[in-house]
């Protein structure tokens, strides 16, 4: 296992999400903060899930629901580094 990181922009990422399902329905929130968790713990066993999407950064698509979120990371040589945790509809 390797240990996974969030950066602060990804911490702010998270939060805002969970935020904003947790004013339209509890248990929303808590399912997609437990999905989240999961993609969290396979990124720590397996670093290289998900899809290139260049300089280095994957792109791991988090089932929920209809729809999905999305973890950025980089894998480095002793970590993995989540950049970035967005809303799979969001414009990004």
């Amino acid at each position: 296992m390797v240990d996974v990181q969030l950066t602060r922009r990804a911490v702010r990422d998270l939060s805002r999400q969970l935020r904003w399902l947790k004013a339209r329905s509890d248990d929303a929130a808590e399912k997609a903060d437990v999905a989240i968790d999961r993609s969290l713990l396979t990124l720590s066993e397996h670093p290289l899930p998900g899809t290139p999407v260049g300089s280095g950064v994957r792109q791991m698509v988090v089932r929920f629901g209809e729809s999905s979120f999305v973890n950025q990371d980089r894998p480095l040589s002793d970590r993995v580094l989540v950049l970035r945790v967005h809303h799979g509809r969001q414009d990004r």
